[in-house]
């Protein structure tokens, strides 16, 4: 990865720390791998199942074959796209440990890389998700600019619903 600010590296260490194992030796996931009702997942399973069911009735009206989901996590969207919609899917995270997992559950390719600085070519993907990430940015309109020139298609964009001060809390 290139050169991150201090911002950035900073919430790559908590990313790694928290895609890592836990001390008791099981994943805990971000995303609800193990299904909705769980101890070894996300508190807020709900609130992601519904954000993840209208992205995928967005996309469900194009024709695409390419799909990449940045700041994917453990690949969970990435693998639903794949399983429903037979396309070619990648995922990236900043976090290393995520794109560890995304393989190791999913066998989805995950990249990990800075959103401010893709390593992908211009309108390389049809369809384009970054889901929840913009909000925890130094600079959103670069990371907005990178993402519309990988999109060959379309671009998805969710942020939360939240305020910036519980947004900040979470990292």
């Amino acid at each position: 990865m290139q050169n991150m600010d201090e911002y950035t590296l900073k919430t790559k260490a908590n990313l790694e720390e928290r895609f890592g194992m836990d001390t008791d030796g099981i994943y805990h996931a971000h995303q609800p791998i193990y299904g909705y009702r769980t101890t070894k997942g996300s508190t807020s399973c709900i609130v992601r199942y519904m954000i993840t069911n209208s992205i995928l009735n967005a996309i469900n009206s194009y024709n695409f074959n390419s799909f990449i989901d940045i700041g994917g996590a453990e690949g969970y969207t990435a693998n639903l796209v794949r399983e429903l919609f037979k396309v070619q899917v990648k995922s990236t995270d900043l976090s290393e440990n995520a794109c560890k997992m995304a393989k190791a559950i999913f066998n989805i390719d995950a990249i990990p890389t800075d959103i401010h600085n893709l390593p992908f070519n211009d309108n390389e993907f049809d369809i384009v998700l970054c889901s929840e990430t913009l909000e925890h940015l130094t600079d959103y309109k670069r990371a907005v600019t990178e993402l519309l020139r990988i999109t060959k298609k379309v671009l998805i964009i969710t942020v939360p619903h939240e305020t910036e001060k519980k947004v900040a809390q979470k990292y």
